[in-house]
């Protein structure tokens, strides 16, 4: 698989970042990847519980899209411009048909942020662990959360975050009514970093929509990642019914 890396400057506020791409010709699909919090834009093609995943994408012949968006942004407002500017660009440049996010952990978070805030930009959304509502689970980080990594995400939610408003622009739970895309989401049932509680409800706001599945298996918040390549098979599903 060729994997270049790409850098781009942010349209709000100058700072250059970067992006991993895997181009596989015009007319494709792009999976666009977000990686988790304490870990980069190449996450998909470097941590080894999720390697083959990036590898079976390139043989079923999706292009790849894995930006790096300020480390651990958590899809704040600058985060999400940048996302707009760079899928727009790209999906310009390289002549890409649809694109579905799949990401897992704070990824996860940020596709259902991106998908509220630009629902006509995402075909389809696979995720693995996440927090449906932003401001919700920074409350839940600074109140209830029992391990070293709740207190960072609380930071990292606090510092990309300027104000009320955007908590609530951001809030998928919040905005789910423009969560029309297939959507496909799994949570580890025991999971101490997201509770299972974020999935269910978001669940229970989706639960007339026949175009969104939710899946709770065994095990804690990594359980759901060997459902990378089911979910997304489950999600072209859901596009063609």
């Amino acid at each position: 698989m060729d994997v270049v890396r790409k850098e781009y400057t942010s349209k709000v506020d100058g700072l250059t970042d970067w992006y991993m791409l895997h181009d596989a010709g015009a007319g494709s699909d792009c999976v666009v990847y977000l990686h988790g919090h304490g870990s980069h834009g190449d996450q998909l093609f470097t941590r080894a519980a999720i390697k083959w995943f990036g590898e079976t994408l390139a043989e079923k012949k999706f292009s790849i899209l894995s930006p790096n968006l300020r480390d651990n942004s958590w899809m704040g407002p600058a985060a999400a411009a940048d996302l707009y500017d760079l899928i727009k660009s790209c999906k310009a440049e390289y002549q890409w048909q649809r694109i579905f996010i799949v990401s897992g952990s704070m990824g996860g978070t940020g596709a259902l942020i991106f998908a509220v805030l630009h629902p006509e930009m995402v075909d389809g959304i696979c995720m693995l662990g996440a927090a449906s509502d932003v401001k919700r689970y920074r409350d839940f980080c600074l109140n209830n959360g029992t391990m070293p990594v709740h207190k960072a995400i609380y930071e990292a939610i606090t510092a990309n975050y300027p104000d009320e408003a955007a908590y609530a622009k951001h809030s998928a739970c919040g905005n789910a009514d423009k969560l029309t895309m297939p959507l496909v989401y799994y949570h580890g049932i025991d999971d101490p970093v997201m509770n299972i509680s974020e999935m269910r409800y978001l669940r229970d706001l989706l639960a007339d929509s026949p175009r969104a599945l939710f899946i709770e298996v065994p095990g804690t918040h990594d359980a759901p990642l060997p459902y990378f390549e089911e979910g997304l098979l489950k999600m072209l599903d859901l596009c063609r019914a």
